[in-house]
């Protein structure tokens, strides 16, 4: 992940040692990635709305159980907090595309 700011220089400088920083929390309807780098923190969190989603339940090559829930309709938020505990904060309302994957996978109905 890497944030393009206006004026400013991007963020982080280097994406591709800034990935053992960033911490993600998993849950069905969606998920959250935190990081702090150089004193500056980053909250991403995404929403997949049940109604907006599709799951699907399969096995994987290695015989264990997944799902994976994706939507075209997921709310992103992003929020980056300076040194001086500044934010600057954007809304993906309805428009981003999500994907999660789990496992064990949700029970299946009858």
């Amino acid at each position: 992940m890497q944030l393009r700011l206006a004026g400013a220089p991007d963020w982080p400088a280097n994406p591709a040692l800034a990935p053992p920083r960033f911490r993600t929390q998993l849950r069905p309807d969606g998920f959250t990635v935190r990081s702090t780098i150089r004193g500056r923190r980053l909250e991403v969190t995404v929403e997949l709305l049940e109604a907006a989603s599709v799951a699907m339940h399969y096995v994987d090559p290695d015989g264990e159980t997944a799902t994976r829930t994706t939507s075209e309709r997921a709310t992103a938020t992003v929020t980056l907090y300076d040194r001086t505990g500044g934010e600057q904060r954007w809304v993906v309302d309805g428009r981003a595309h999500a994907e999660v994957g789990t496992r064990p996978a949700a029970p299946r109905s009858s």
